[in-house]
């Protein structure tokens, strides 16, 4: 045994593992000619699932909103942990779009 300090609890996340987001093209319908953002209140179970997803800051294009909103559901997530264990956490996100800021809903292979 040492003397050394331990500290903690040791935690980490929620993120997004977006090679795990479904491809969803870019609604042209909804065309942008600024730079954007939606804004997203999560509840990620400790599965890595989102158990909630609600938009609190929109885009200005409803439909937009909706579809990041339902895609962003159906995402899987790395969970919150503590000292190593999942653990259910609310979060918030922010998504930018417009011609500098990459649709997020392509296949990556992060």
């Amino acid at each position: 045994m040492t003397d050394k300090p331990v500290y903690g609890p040791f935690a980490e996340g929620p993120s997004v593992d977006w090679r795990l987001c479904p491809t969803v093209p870019y609604p042209l319908e909804t065309k942008l000619t600024t730079e954007t953002g939606t804004s997203l209140s999560l509840f990620i179970g400790p599965d890595g699932t989102a158990k909630e997803v609600k938009v609190a800051g929109n885009s200005g294009s409803p439909l937009l909103d909706e579809i990041i909103r339902t895609a962003l559901a159906a995402c899987r997530f790395k969970p919150r942990t503590i000292d190593g264990v999942p653990v259910p956490e609310g979060a918030h996100m922010s998504l930018m779009m417009g011609s500098r800021a990459p649709w997020p809903f392509t296949k990556r292979q992060d």
